[in-house]
């Protein structure tokens, strides 16, 4: 609950209240604004899980937008990624925000592939990730207009794994594949396929 802990607003960065699932535990301190002083009040630490009465306390105060540090936005990222199925099949979120949130999803988990190639951690990571967007893409069309109005045009390894692991999913609909374990070796395979260029000296790319 709230504390006596305040700190300048200009520190935190906003984040959506409807992206906290109950009873699950967050590694980092969420704060609240304060717009009588200006000011970032601590409203649950981390040590603490987030529950239904925390969010009942704030839409009855109707705050709808919770604030974390810059220095926590890399936590928060991967609370997002673990609760990513609730987020993409909550009502409360519209089509391009749950695009929004697996770009960001898919942006942490290949750069962190990229830092740890050989982590199989991250190739677990992965497939979760890839069973999350099949069971949200649902054979919807509406998703892949979503995905193209978001598609980030400036190369990266991340940008272009997760456009090609779209893609080939997209593919994979049109030829009217139905077996998931397909499904989800298509979208690993594409995902990852580029992660070997990571072993190779800079001149040479």
């Amino acid at each position: 609950m709230s504390s006596n802990i305040i700190l300048p607003h200009f520190n935190y960065i906003p984040v959506d209240l409807e992206t906290f699932v109950a009873h699950t535990d967050i590694d980092f301190d969420l704060y609240i604004f304060n717009p009588q002083d200006q000011r970032t009040v601590l409203f649950c630490s981390k040590d603490k899980a987030f529950t239904e009465g925390n969010r009942r306390s704030l839409l009855r105060n109707k705050i709808k937008e919770l604030y974390i540090t810059a220095n926590d936005y890399m936590a928060y990222l991967r609370y997002v990624e673990k609760v990513l199925p609730s987020i993409i099949t909550s009502v409360r979120f519209e089509e391009k925000e749950k695009v929004d949130y697996i770009f960001q999803c898919a942006n942490l988990i290949m750069e962190d592939t990229v830092d740890e190639p050989d982590s199989q951690a991250n190739v677990k990571r992965s497939r979760r990730f890839v069973k999350n967007v099949i069971n949200y893409i649902g054979y919807r069309t509406q998703f892949f207009y979503s995905f193209l109005e978001r598609l980030e045009r400036n190369y990266s390894l991340r940008a272009h794994s997760l456009n090609v692991c779209v893609y080939s999913l997209a593919i994979v609909k049109k030829l009217n594949i139905h077996s998931l374990r397909t499904l989800e070796d298509v979208g690993l395979g594409s995902l990852l396929h580029d992660v070997g260029m990571t072993m190779i000296p800079d001149e040479i790319l």
